[in-house]
């Protein structure tokens, strides 16, 4: 089963040697941790258990060496330590130190590692998430550089108005044009919202276009961006929304 092993003395792992360590949970992991002087070579096998799969951000400490220290001269992290494949876009990164050998989750998408730094995991990781229920997706919260475990105000969602008859929409993201990465678009429609959310457009900014678009410092950290779209708004409808891409 899976557990830890205490080590009282040294502890000796021969070329020969073949270690095999089962993660089955974010606090269920082996883990042998030794006093006494500590030599790594041969083989590591790490595998998932228990249906467990785990999250970008968590790291699992396989061997730790803290008192005389851990010597590895004839151990590679790099193709002595197999590791169980990962789905969609975790990648595993190893670590081999003189105290411990670690392993870690990352995510090629920058909104999963996003969120895994807020501490979340799984399924509250994806970029169409709202882990902290605010109306706000984790996409959104990255683009905006805001948490994804608290709530934020409508100012990060959008503020809508009509000025002098034109409709306008205001929202905040880190100064300097928001996130490096990020590509933020203006879309709007003007029929009927609908449950399949179809019918919206890529809006063109420029005062011959759709819309002007005004950027002000709050010199706090982020700038507000106010849309204006071109054209009063006198008869039907008109919706507009902040799109974002990386």
């Amino acid at each position: 089963g899976v557990g830890n092993l205490e080590v009282l003395g040294d502890l000796t792992l021969s070329p020969a040697s073949q270690a095999t360590f089962e993660l089955g949970g974010a606090a269920s992991a082996d883990h042998v941790n030794a006093y006494g002087a500590t030599v790594l070579d041969g083989t590591v096998t790490v595998s998932l258990v228990n249906g467990f799969t785990p999250s970008a951000g968590q790291t699992f400490t396989l061997i730790s060496s803290p008192g005389a220290g851990l010597t590895f001269a004839g151990f590679d992290v790099n193709t002595d330590l197999s590791l169980p494949v990962l789905g969609g876009s975790l990648l595993w990164t190893r670590s081999l130190t003189a105290t411990a050998l670690t392993v870690s989750v990352i995510s090629t998408d920058p909104v999963v590692s996003y969120a895994g730094g807020f501490g979340l995991t799984g399924a509250d990781t994806a970029a169409g998430a709202d882990p902290d229920h605010d109306g706000i997706s984790n996409a959104l919260e990255y683009a905006f550089g805001i948490s994804p475990t608290a709530s934020n105000s409508a100012q990060y969602r959008g503020v809508a108005e009509t000025t002098s008859g034109q409709l306008s929409l205001a929202y905040r993201r880190p100064v300097g044009g928001g996130v490096s990465g990020v590509t933020y678009g203006v879309q709007v429609m003007t029929s009927d919202l609908n449950s399949g959310n179809t019918g919206w457009a890529d809006a063109v900014e420029g005062a011959l276009n759709d819309y002007t678009k005004v950027v002000v410092n709050n010199n706090d950290g982020t700038e507000t961006v106010t849309i204006v779209f071109n054209g009063a708004v006198t008869s039907g409808k008109k919706f507009g929304r902040v799109s974002v891409s990386y």
